[in-house]
């Protein structure tokens, strides 16, 4: 072969060398594309999975397959979630917890117990703690309870509310971040935060309601002469650091402060006085309204500060030991409040209009009559009172008309398939009241 041969033929391999090698480098750079396309799908798709964690800690894989999405609502689990959160959790209602319903769920810490309905977009909460027992506080939430796969679920609202967490969800990143109560606490009044030497909840301070207004982004603090005020959680002021006492008011947001010579008033969250601390007490009895206490007298004031029932009263509420399975010693029906004054009782409305005279010796049976009754103060479904007036029992409706004569030696309830039911001892004979007052309309 001559010399112009073989140089055609290097230049020959040479080309192929270099067509192979740029085929493999663009094949490399696909490969190399693809590789990142597909990093950046795998990036994506975790992006795209739902986190959840609590007070830091991952806890996807318990609790991911239960979140339901529905629109731009998010809905939790109830009992699920309260026991990732340290609540013992139980199906019916707190207030009749004898009887199992699986419409309703009530859950419980040492502190606290809420209580959540199907359908119901209303819950309630009682402080249990033994130093700082409370009435129920109703608290009315954005979407109603809902009943998902057998299970009863509350939305991100009702599940903050009821269980006394802070939940956060960042869209963009699928993740649901909560925190509990105790873990806000113990991070706002760590060693080297702001809060360290000036909380007021830990400690001998500590208080369970007082707490919770950490979730409204509000610190009880006290200062060096164990005065306690309020402040926000970048440490401005909202109330002074001059009273003896505070205590926070979940369900109306609102401050319960006591003076150096022991008299209370009510300072709202925006540190707006409604009622002026000259009282010898104050307590919440429902959502709108307290029982005030001075000089040895009872009275009623609204949230408004608005005087309902003057305090010249004796006695306001029945004797809730006398009746167990009573809502709310204050207040019947929801709205009548029984009073009494030099021994004999009568009754508001919640309005302050006068209902009953004080004409009457008792407000509700007192008498029990059979180990397994119990007595009774009114009948719900009528919307009846329970009075008492020479020597004998009697009911009465809320405009002081009496519907069952003043003739009954008892008036009592009987817990039966689970809903009371009603009975007066009339001559020896014992009568169903619902039967009876169906029968004579």
């Amino acid at each position: 072969m001559d010399l112009t041969g073989i140089r055609n033929m290097k230049s020959s391999n040479e080309e192929k060398i270099k067509k192979t090698l740029k085929t493999t480098i663009v094949i490399l750079s696909v490969i190399s594309i693809l590789i990142i396309i597909l990093i950046g799908l795998l990036y994506v798709q975790k992006k795209k999975a739902l986190k959840i964690f609590i007070d830091g800690a991952d806890n996807t894989k318990i609790m991911d397959s239960k979140i339901v999405f529905e629109g731009d609502k998010i809905y939790i689990p109830i009992k699920t979630f309260a026991k990732q959160v340290g609540y013992e959790v139980f199906d019916g209602e707190y207030k009749q917890s004898y009887i199992e319903d699986k419409n309703k769920c009530y859950i419980k810490n040492k502190d606290e117990v809420t209580s959540y309905v199907l359908d119901s977009n209303q819950i309630y909460k009682k402080i249990i703690t033994t130093n700082e027992v409370s009435n129920y506080e109703y608290f009315e939430i954005d979407e109603p309870v809902k009943k998902i796969n057998g299970e009863l679920y509350a939305s991100i609202n009702g599940i903050s509310n009821g269980c006394n967490v802070a939940i956060s969800y960042n869209k963009e990143n699928n993740k649901i971040d909560i925190y509990t109560l105790s873990k806000l606490v113990t991070s706002y009044t760590a060693q080297g935060t702001k809060f360290e030497k000036t909380s007021a909840l830990v400690g001998e301070d500590v208080n369970y309601s007082n707490q919770k207004a950490i979730l409204y982004g509000m610190m009880v603090v006290k200062n060096d002469e164990k005065k306690f005020g309020v402040c926000d959680l970048k440490g401005q002021t909202i109330i002074g650091t001059k009273y003896k006492s505070i205590k926070f008011i979940e369900s109306l947001k609102s401050f319960i402060v006591k003076t150096d010579d022991n008299k209370v008033g009510i300072i709202t969250y925006e540190a707006t006085p409604i009622i002026p601390p000259e009282y010898d007490n104050i307590e919440q009895i429902n959502n709108q309204l307290y029982l005030v206490a001075i000089n040895k007298k009872f009275g009623i004031i609204n949230k408004e500060g608005k005087t309902i029932v003057y305090s010249e009263y004796d006695q306001i509420g029945v004797d809730a030991t006398k009746y167990p399975s009573i809502d709310n010693q204050y207040i019947m029906l929801d709205k009548y409040i029984p009073v009494m004054k030099d021994k004999k009782w009568g009754m508001y409305n919640t309005d302050g209009q006068e209902v009953l005279g004080l004409e009457y010796d008792e407000i509700g049976c007192t008498e029990k009559y059979k180990s397994i009754a119990d007595p009774v103060v009114v009948i719900p479904k009528y919307e009846l009172i329970v009075a008492k007036k020479n020597n004998a029992y009697g009911l009465v409706d809320g405009t002081g008309k009496t519907k069952i004569q003043f003739a009954l030696k008892n008036v009592y309830s009987v817990l039966s398939a689970g809903v009371n039911k009603y009975y007066m001892v009339y001559e020896g004979k014992e009568i169903n009241i619902e039967d009876y007052l169906e029968q004579n309309k």
